[in-house]
Parts: structure tokens; C-alpha cells; sequence
């Protein structure tokens, strides 16, 4: 009967929640899943009684891996016997039921999960007939933290506690069993940390309790002090935690017990720590340097630890009572450090079954050493011979040979070789496969292409036998597979990039396959994708980026560039450009294909517009320094805008965005949202903005919320009271938020006086008022509260903020400002000269004011309050007379054109024009601009004259801009030799060949300084020379590396490789500090008909060029004597096969002539007898 007496009419029963914080309020079923803590959760029905016939189900995790969620029920009220609540410690209904809540079973009640994923589901069910208001909850997780703060305090923290209704106690003892307590703590709920101080050392337990706990149930331990010093304590813990610790196979006591002998694997002899046993414990990362901290150990096993990564840290040597070293087995790499050799009372090292691939000749000749199973040259093994007592200490080297590939200038032959791996009786035997053998040394050179080559390397002496890679030789090789265009752009990169500083630049700048360089993806022959993530980038992107017309992929994130405004790549896809100093990317009609651009946490302050980015999906450019974006209506593909943590304030043609379904503009400055009306929204996110709750409102109504996620909490508003007094009674007026359905919640001395939709409240009584607003639909709240008396204050200061001007109609003169003892009064501002008026606090001039006329004007300035006290306070404006300032008087040379180098300060009435100077400079409102780049050597001193108008006279103003000379450093060398191979003995003042040094400083002069090989060689007039007899086996390698100073002290470091009867001789690259590398050893196609003649000329004539009629764009032929120092500059008329070239005069020597456009260079000599 009781279905049929309630069928027409449903019974509801209202609660009102108590009034909670401002935390994330959520809703049973409203979503699947919560990963939260610190919020309040309610039934689906929120503020009213929840649905009727429904489930409504919710799987609570937590924020924090391994923590437990908690739920505390405030209010609890479902129908009885009706509707449940039913609590399953899991994921999912098929988890363990813990309890089944109806009535008001579950009021002031807590539940925690016990299970591995600390997750609780909750399912609410309800019948068909009586619904109830439900229930109030919080969640938050059920541990608590225990924390050493210092070496003698401990701090305990609950910061995700649930139950905040009761009280917590905390217990410190020294026993296990808390039959001994130290201090015992009761905390209200509001507090969520304890601190214990001066403790003494020893092992600690501490208990954590709710004041509704009848027994000790949460304990956790922790220890202070040690048996150790601290340097070795320490040095223990970051091994743990390092070499993760947590997940040991047996990490016995290990941080949880102030004796440290106790430590599982850890000895300690009167005090110190001399043993470390962590064989087979699962140690996974990179041996971290603290080990060397351990400076009493003698033995140190970590052997059979596979994850275990990295080097031999090259302090090891500080350890010094080291007798037994066992690394075996594990994955150490690298070069085992020569420190190793201090350790006298080493009596054995084992390092058998790693990747060490060089280890240095010990001295040790007692020592027991075992290399076996790794990667060391054959050198490493035959140094050390004497310590291996059989072959198995030394056998099974896993060797990776792969070959490399040079070409001779004019690509009609090529030489292969491998790594030399050392060995007295070491053989290198090369084989193609239609040939069998074709050579038995190290570097084999051939004209036979499309064969595949490898090469056998082998040692009988040490049972030694390893076979390369195989390469076969093919015409791409000689442009590393790619076009002529791509392989130069490819260079140009890793020049203007500095790539001799990348993490990893592996195969850049050879002749092995593009394919192979590290971050280089190439299809069909092109270059399709270049990822140089995190890889140390450092220039200007250069514009033959260009050439690579088939990119589809560009990622040089985390990289130091600035700016992107050469990318030129209709084919690009995707751009990736984050955690980067990048200020501007130049888009507009040049990236016409992309659809993905990701510039996150970089410096972007704005962008000129997105025109022809029609195709872009996807725009990722939060965390910039954007305060506004051009029109986004170009952007019709857009499916995702992510824009947060910015300083935008408005957006201009979102809603013509059609397709737009991904938007978070969160942590902006927004305080409109008209801009998205009508769209239709899957995320949506404009939280932490200035929105206010009719801001919310605009799109709030007509999207669907089972389709539509709004985040919209954390508000940034400016919520105050205003007091009007009226006759008999008073006005406070709140800031009105606006927003259907906002309440404003009165109070009076922390009374509550009424709950009103105005945001005004008139009243009689002086006090304390607040005021609190709120809207249903929204989960943030505003508060403010502001005191007064019934005895009025007179404002105490008036103050303006300035009192000189130019005069100009609507000028700020200055701000107004007033100190009042009454929090809530309001003033009103008055001044009694024409002249000037009144802008709610801002002082602003009225009319014109003419300077000759009348240059100051005396002012009364008034200040009322709301009950009408005042105070007046006088004040004297006065003109800016018609004079000019400059505030530059000389600059660098060589800045960039448009740079503004100074300011002009002048009265605005009068007009200032600059009539002399304008070669050089320009006026760009008050700025002084740069019309041309300055050199030193061009030009010393500038003036500047001005024509400054004023109402009465017309004058002109002279001054004069020094040039400083500016010491640029050398910007490039090159090196070119005539002859390729040297021969083994060389003799005093041998000519290896010559060097171009190019420097802007066009005076400037160099030295020289080896940095190998010192003794040997010698830079002189522009040449590298022999400096006495040798042999080419005394050298320490065949690249001799130089460092040129100029004057000025600047160093640009060149390296050159010679060859002595074994190998070719190249330029080997350079190490500078930010020039250009120099012209690459292979030469184009283009230069190679390119001739001067004669070549030698016995005096002052004409110089012929032939053949340029192979460029189309800009030419140039530069002159340079032999030390590098610029001659003369030519300027070529291209299409003209050939051009006569007027030298000056000169005296005799070699001369250096460099032909070429901005992408292909010709370097030929001539000498003047």
C-alpha cells in the first residue's frame, strides 16, 4: 500500500549544508572517476535532495601514488531501508563491500581504503518514490608524514586528512609498544602539522590518532643520529636514493636504524664504514660521485647490478685504503679513470662484463685484474699484458667498428676507414663482395662505388677477431644521401648552431649517411624531420633552413635560440619550439602546411598575425609573455588552443572558429567571455582569470554539461564595500558580481543580517561588516569585510603625484591619493582652477597651456568624505620649458639597423626634426634610430642636428655621437693545403699549407697557441709550419689543434688533420667562440670551373676571374693577404663569365681571393713578385 498512496505526489525533505570552505566541491556520479584531495563530495543532487530511481556511482583514487583515500561524512541523510550507500575498499562494485549506509547511519563517520590502489567506490541507490537531502562529505587520505627537519627535530604533517571535524593526537615514544612516551600532542582541526625539537639520538615511534580512535592503530618509525660520520651517513643515503633503494632485493634497515652496521651489505670497523657488499641487489641508475665520500672503504662490491649505469667517477682515487674492487657484470661505460693508479693498496679489480672501452696502463703490477666482456681496444690490453695470468681476463672484447667514408675534392674517388684500435700485430683486411679482399690497411681508397665494403680486424697475438658494419658506396654518399641543397643546409645548421657543443652530434658534418645523423629522419632522399630536443642548440637558425623544402618535422625545444624568423618551410607539420629563450616566431604566409606549433614555457611576447596558417589543428603557447594575439579567424582548422599562463586580456575572433572543441585559457588576466558565445566546447578551462559571475553566465546556459567540462574556479576579483550616507542611514555597496541566482550574505559584527540578490545593504549600526558572495552554479565564493564608528575621521593626507607637465589638452598631470582612518569611506575630489579637472582621483590638464604665455599655475586641490569632512591642500604645476635633452652620446659599432640607441627629451607642444645625421640616424618619436650598421674603422664621430619649433622661435641643437671600437674576434678560418699526404720524416719548415683568418676588425692581428702537439708547429705568415725535424709517430695524434688570439684576447679554436703516409689531410672542423666555421672542404659543383689568372703577377695589374657566370644572385670577391687581414671588397656583376678585378697596391707575397654568394665559396691564391 505504500507505493499506491504515494503515487501522485512525491515527499522531499530540505537541508541546508552547512556553510563550507572554498575548496573543489564534486558530485556522486556526476563523473566516473575523482583524483583529488581537499574536497567537499556531495550526492548528485548537490544543494537539493538527490535523484530518485537512480545509481549513481563514483570511484574515488588518490593524488598521491601510494597514499589511501578517506571519506568523512559532516551530514548524512538518506530514506531508510529505501536508499543506500554502498562503500567497496577498491575500484570497482566487485571489490570488498566495507559498509552499507542508510537513514543517517553514516553522520560523522570515516572510511579508508586498505587496498593497493587506495581507491574507494561509492554507489549511491536510490528508489522510485521519496527522495532525501543526501549527504555532505570530505576526502582526503588517511596517512600522515614523518620527516627529519633538522638533526635533531622531527615533523609530522597530515596535509590531506579528511576528518576535519575532530581533534588529532599524536604520540612520540621510544618504544615500540608506546609503553614509554616522550610528548603527546592534541591538535585542533585546523592544524596539520606537529613539531618535536631537541631529541636526542636514538630510534623514534611516532602514533597518529583522531580523538575518536580508542586504540593506536596509525605508527610510523623514524631514527636520529648515527654511528658514522655525517659525510659517510650522507654519502649511504644518496646511494639509496639514487640507485633506488625502495626497490632493492634486500634493503634490510637501510635508513629506518641509527646503526648503520646494521644497514644490509654495509660494514662499519670503530666507527667508519670499510665495507659495501651490494652484489645482485637490483641497483638501477648512474653510480652517483658520493660514493667517493666513503673515503675508509676497502672493499667494494657492486657486481652483478645490470642497471647499474654510468662511470667509474674520476675521484675514486680519494678512497684511498681501497684493496678490492669488484664492478663486474654490471653496465659501466667509458674510460676507466688513470686515479685509479693512487690507489696503492689495490690488490684486485674486476670489471669483467661491461661496455669500458679504454683503460689506462696501471702501475699497480701485483694488481689482479680482470677486463673481460667488454669493449677495450686491443692498446688497453697489450699496455697491461704482464697482469693478466691468463687469456680469459682479457678475452671476448664486443667491439663496435662502423666505417666512415671521406671523398677527394672532386668526388671521383673515396677513402674507407675504421677505428684504430691499437696492437703491435694488429691486421685490418677490407672486403667488397664481388672481390673478396681489396686491401689490408686501416684506410682503403677506391673509385669503385655501388659495392659494399667491410672490413676484418683481427690480433692473433690476443685471439682478437671483429668484423665492421658493412657500407655500401654509392654517388649519395658524397651528399650524405640527400640533395646537394639539403646536405648544405644540414651543415649550415650545425655551423650557425655551434654543433661542436651539441649533447650529441653524431655523424653531423661527415659523409656518413644523413639517415645516421643524430636526429635526422629521411625518406625517398629527403630530409622529412629533424629532432634536436634538449640538445645544447645555441645561435640563429640560418636561412637556408629553407633548402630543406620536404620537413615535415622541427623539433629544437629546450634549445638557446631567440628567434625563429627564417623558417621558410611550406611542407612543415609540426614545429616544436618549448622551454626555449624564443621571443618571436615569424609564421605569417610561410608555414602554410602546419598543423601542430608547440611553443610552451618560452619567452614569447607577441605575434604579428596567423595569416596562412589556414591549416594549423593544434596550437600549444602556454606559459609565454603573450598580453594579446593578433585575429584568430585565419586559424579555421583549429581543433585545440591551449593560451594559459599568459597576460592575455581578451581574445579577438575565437568564435569563428567552427571546429574548436580543446580551449584552456586558464591563468590569464581575461574579464569577458563574450568571445566565446555560441561555440560548442568538449574542454574548456578559464580559471585563475578576473570573470566575474555574469561573466560565467554568457556561457554557462547554453552548453550541454554532460558534453561540456568548465573549469572555472580561482578568480581573480577585486571584491570591496563602498559606504553612501544618506540622511538619516547608510549604503554599503558590495561589488556587484552580476550572475543569475549570486547571493550576498550580510553580516554585522560576524552576525548574520540577511542573504539578499543586491549587492547593497542599507543600515543604521557602526561596526564590523562583511559580506560574502556566492552562486549556486559555481564553486567560488568572495568575502570582504571593512570596519567603521559612528565618529567620523577626516581624511589625514592628500597627495598628487606629480606636478610638471608639457600642457597638453587631456594630459595626466598626476594621481591623487588620500589617507582616511575609516576603512570604508568614500571621497570625492575638487580643484579650483579651470585650467585643470578632476578624473575620479587623477589630476588632468583642461586646455592648451602655452608656455610664453603663462609657465606655472598655482592650484587648490579638495577632498570630501562621504559625511562631508574635508581637507584642501595647495600645489604649484608648472610647464616644461621648450628645451631639448639627449641622453646618448656614443655607441658600439656594428649594432643592428633600427636599434634605438637614445632618447630625446623635448616640451610636446614644439616640434623637433632631425635636419643632419639622418646618413646614419633617425627619429622615431622620441627615439634615436639606427639607419645603417656603423664601423669603427668606417667612421669615429657623428653629429646630429636638430630643428626644435616652438610657438616664438625656431632653433637648431647640435651633438655628437661617438663611435666605440668594438673587438668582434675572428668570425671564420679556413685552411687549404696542396698536397694530401705528408711525408713520415719532416723536415724543419715543411709547409703543411696555408690559412685564411677572417676578421671583422679589419686592423686587427692574431697569435697562435697549440693546444696538442706543442713544440712541433708553428703559424707563420699565414702558414703552418714544421718548427724542427720529426718523425710523424713523436706527434700525440695527426690533428693538430690550434687556438688563435686576436689583440683583444678573443679565441677561435681551428683544428687541422694531416696524414702521414696512412690517411688523407682535411680541415677537421672548428671549436669557436659563436663564428661560422668556415667554407666546407667540399666544394660545389658550381665553383669547380671557376679560374683566376694569371696566377702570378710580377706587379701592380689586373686580376681575371672566369667562370661566374654560375651564380644569378648577389657576388662578391674578397681579397685577404695571408694573414687573414681583408684587402679589398669587390662587388660582381653576376651572369658575366668573365670579370677583370682592378687590384690596389700591394706589396709582395700570397695573396688569398675568396669568390662566392651567401651559400657557395671559392678560395683560390695569387702571388705578387
Amino acid at each position: 500500500m505504500r507505493f499506491t498512496l504515494l503515487l501522485f505526489f512525491v515527499i522531499s525533505m530540505i537541508y541546508t549544508s552547512p556553510t563550507m570552505g572554498q575548496g573543489v566541491t564534486y558530485l556522486l556520479g556526476e563523473q566516473n572517476e575523482i583524483t583529488d584531495y581537499g574536497y567537499t563530495l556531495k550526492d548528485l543532487g548537490g544543494d537539493e535532495n538527490y535523484p530518485m530511481n537512480q545509481d549513481m556511482i563514483t570511484t574515488l583514487y588518490p593524488k598521491i601514488e601510494g597514499e589511501k583515500v578517506s571519506i568523512t561524512f559532516e551530514y548524512f541523510s538518506l530514506e531508510e531501508e529505501y536508499d543506500y550507500l554502498f562503500i567497496y575498499d577498491g575500484t570497482s562494485e566487485s571489490d570488498d563491500l566495507i559498509a552499507e549506509l542508510d537513514g543517517t547511519s553514516g553522520e560523522n563517520k570515516t572510511f579508508t581504503a586498505t587496498n593497493e590502489d587506495g581507491a574507494l567506490t561509492l554507489v549511491l541507490s536510490s528508489d522510485e518514490i521519496i527522495n532525501y537531502p543526501g549527504f555532505v562529505a570530505h576526502v582526503g587520505s588517511h596517512n600522515f608524514r614523518v620527516q627529519l627537519s633538522s638533526s635533531n627535530s622531527i615533523v609530522v604533517d597530515w596535509p590531506y586528512q579528511a576528518n576535519f571535524f575532530d581533534s588529532y593526537e599524536i604520540t612520540l615514544s621510544t618504544k615500540e609498544d608506546f609503553s614509554t612516551i616522550v610528548e603527546e600532542v592534541t591538535v585542533n582541526k585546523f592544524t596539520t602539522n606537529v613539531q618535536f625539537e631537541n631529541l636526542a639520538e636514538g630510534d623514534y615511534y611516532i602514533a597518529f590518532q583522531y580523538s575518536t580512535d580508542t586504540e593506536i592503530n596509525r605508527v610510523k618509525q623514524i631514527s636520529i643520529g648515527h654511528n658514522v660520520s655525517d659525510d659517510e651517513y650522507d654519502a649511504l643515503t644518496t646511494l639509496y636514493s639514487e640507485l633506488k633503494g625502495k626497490i632493492w632485493n634486500d634493503n634490510s634497515n637501510w635508513l629506518k636504524n641509527t646503526d648503520v652496521n646494521t644497514w644490509e651489505g654495509v660494514t662499519v670497523e670503530s666507527g667508519k664504514v670499510t665495507g659495501l657488499n651490494l652484489f645482485n641487489q637490483n641497483l638501477s641508475g648512474i653510480l652517483p660521485d658520493a660514493i667517493t665520500s666513503l673515503t675508509n672503504l676497502k672493499t667494494l662490491n657492486l657486481s652483478s647490478n645490470p642497471q647499474l649505469k654510468g662511470t667509474i667517477p674520476s675521484q675514486i682515487d680519494e678512497i684511498e685504503n681501497l684493496e678490492d674492487i669488484d664492478l663486474s657484470y654490471c653496465s659501466f661505460e667509458g674510460d676507466v679513470p688513470t686515479s685509479i693508479n693512487e690507489l696503492t693498496q689495490l690488490k684486485t679489480l674486476q670489471l669483467e662484463g661491461n661496455v669500458f672501452s679504454t683503460i689506462p696502463i696501471f702501475s699497480v703490477l701485483s694488481l689482479q685484474l680482470d677486463v673481460s666482456h667488454n669493449a677495450i681496444r686491443i692498446s688497453g690490453i697489450e699496455d697491461n699484458i704482464d697482469l693478466f695470468s691468463e687469456e680469459e681476463q682479457y678475452n671476448n672484447q664486443s667491439i663496435e667498428l662502423t666505417p666512415k667514408i671521406a671523398w677527394n675534392n672532386d668526388f671521383s674517388s673515396f677513402t674507407l676507414s675504421v677505428e684504430n684500435i691499437g696492437g703491435a700485430n694488429t691486421t685490418y683486411t677490407w672486403y667488397d663482395e664481388s672481390n673478396g679482399v681489396v686491401s689490408n690497411s686501416r684506410n682503403f681508397s677506391s673509385d669503385v662505388i655501388d659495392e659494399e665494403y667491410h672490413c676484418i680486424v683481427s690480433n692473433a697475438d690476443y685471439n682478437f677477431n671483429v668484423t665492421s658494419s658493412d657500407i655500401t658506396v654509392t654517388e649519395a654518399h658524397a651528399t650524405a644521401g640527400v640533395s646537394q641543397n639539403e646536405f648544405n643546409a644540414l651543415n649550415d645548421i650545425y655551423d650557425a648552431l655551434n654543433g661542436e657543443e651539441w649533447v650529441e652530434n653524431t655523424n653531423w658534418k661527415s659523409y656518413q649517411l644523413a639517415e645516421n645523423w643524430y636526429g635526422v629522419t629521411v625518406e625517398n632522399g629527403h630530409v622529412v624531420e629533424i629532432n634536436l630536443n634538449e640538445n645544447n642548440l645555441n645561435g640563429e637558425i640560418p636561412s637556408s633552413i629553407s633548402k630543406l623544402s620536404y620537413l615535415r618535422v622541427l623539433n629544437i625545444s629546450h634549445v638557446q635560440i631567440e628567434e625563429l624568423t627564417t623558417l621558410n618551410l611550406p611542407k612543415l607539420e609540426q614545429l616544436y619550439v618549448s622551454n626555449s629563450p624564443v621571443k618571436k616566431i615569424e609564421t605569417q604566409s610561410k608555414l602554410t602546411s602546419l598543423k601542430s606549433l608547440v611553443a610552451i614555457n618560452s619567452k614569447i611576447q607577441s605575434f604579428e598575425s596567423f595569416e596562412g596558417l589556414s591549416s594549423l589543428e593544434k596550437l600549444y603557447i602556454q606559459g609565454n609573455l603573450l598580453s594579446s594575439l593578433p585575429s584568430l579567424s585565419p586559424l579555421s582548422q583549429l581543433d585545440t588552443l591551449i593560451i594559459k599562463d599568459n597576460q592575455l586580456t581578451s581574445l579577438i575572433d575565437l568564435d569563428q572558429l567552427s571546429v574548436l572543441s580543446y580551449f584552456d585559457a586558464s591563468n590569464n588576466e581575461l574579464s569577458d567571455l563574450s568571445f566565446a558565445e555560441n561555440l560548442s566546447f568538449e574542454e574548456f578551462d578559464v580559471s585563475s582569470n578576473q570573470l566575474t559571475f555574469s561573466h560565467l553566465d554568457e556561457v554557462y546556459d547554453y552548453m550541454e554539461k554532460d558534453e561540456f567540462n568548465i573549469a572555472h574556479t580561482s578568480q581573480s576579483i577585486d571584491f570591496d564595500i563602498n559606504i553612501t550616507f544618506n540622511s538619516s542611514n547608510f549604503t554599503l555597496e558590495a561589488t556587484d558580481l552580476g550572475g543569475e541566482g549570486t547571493q550576498y550574505l550580510w553580516y554585522l559584527d560576524e552576525e548574520e543580517l540577511e542573504i539578499t540578490t543586491s549587492n547593497q545593504y542599507t543600515g543604521t549600526e557602526y561596526g564590523t561588516y562583511k559580506v560574502i558572495a556566492t552562486n549556486g552554479k559555481y564553486s567560488d565564493s568572495y568575502e570582504v569585510s571593512k570596519s567603521f564608528s559612528d565618529t567620523n575621521s577626516a581624511p589625514s593626507l592628500l597627495s598628487l603625484s606629480n606636478t610638471i607637465i608639457d600642457g597638453i589638452q587631456d594630459e595626466l598631470v598626476g594621481v591623487i591619493s588620500v589617507e582616511d582612518a575609516d576603512e570604508l569611506d568614500s571621497h570625492n575630489f575638487s580643484v579650483d582652477n579651470s585650467n585643470f579637472y578632476i578624473d575620479g582621483n587623477l589630476l588632468k590638464v583642461a586646455n592648451e597651456l602655452n608656455f610664453y604665455e603663462q609657465n606655472s599655475f598655482d592650484i587648490e586641490l579638495t577632498v570630501a568624505d562621504a559625511r562631508g569632512a574635508e581637507l584642501t591642500r595647495s600645489y604649484t604645476i608648472d610647464l616644461t620649458p621648450p628645451t631639448v635633452e639627449i641622453s646618448i652620446n656614443k655607441i658600439d659599432e656594428n649594432i643592428e639597423k633600427n636599434t634605438a640607441i637614445g632618447v630625446v627629451g623635448y616640451n610636446k607642444q614644439a616640434s623637433l626634426t632631425l635636419v643632419e645625421g639622418t646618413n646614419y640616424f633617425y627619429l622615431d618619436g622620441d627615439s634615436i634610430r639606427l639607419n645603417r650598421v656603423i664601423n669603427f674603422e668606417q667612421l669615429t664621430e657623428v653629429e646630429l642636428v636638430f630643428e626644435y619649433t616652438t610657438l616664438l622661435q625656431t632653433e637648431e641643437i647640435s651633438t655628437i655621437i661617438y663611435i666605440n671600437d668594438v673587438n668582434e674576434g675572428i668570425t671564420k678560418i679556413t685552411y687549404e693545403s696542396d698536397q694530401d699526404i705528408f711525408p713520415f720524416e719532416v723536415s724543419n719548415e715543411t709547409s703543411f699549407g696555408t690559412f685564411l683568418v677572417i676578421d671583422p676588425d679589419e686592423t686587427d692581428s692574431y697569435t697562435v697557441e697549440f693546444t696538442n702537439n706543442d713544440g712541433f708547429f708553428e703559424v707563420s705568415d699565414g702558414k703552418l709550419m714544421a718548427k724542427k725535424n720529426f718523425s710523424a709517430d713523436e706527434l700525440e695524434n695527426y690533428t693538430v689543434k690550434m687556438t688563435f688570439l686576436d689583440k683583444g684576447g678573443l679565441s677561435y679554436n681551428h683544428n687541422v688533420k694531416l696524414q702521414f703516409e696512412e690517411g688523407e689531410s682535411d680541415d677537421d672542423g672548428d671549436d669557436n667562440n659563436g663564428g661560422d666555421s668556415g667554407v666546407t672542404s667540399l666544394e660545389d659543383d658550381l665553383t669547380k670551373n671557376i679560374l683566376i689568372y694569371p696566377t702570378i703577377l710580377t706587379s701592380h695589374q689586373t686580376l681575371s676571374v672566369k667562370g661566374l657566370d654560375v651564380f644569378n644572385g648577389h657576388v662578391s670577391a674578397n681579397v685577404y693577404a695571408s694573414t687573414g687581414q681583408l684587402i679589398k671588397k669587390f662587388a660582381v656583376i653576376p651572369n658575366q663569365e668573365n670579370v677583370e678585378l682592378l687590384l690596389p697596391s700591394l706589396n709582395s707575397g700570397i695573396y688569398i681571393i675568396q669568390i662566392g654568394d651567401a651559400t657557395t665559396q671559392k678560395t683560390l691564391r695569387f702571388i705578387l713578385r
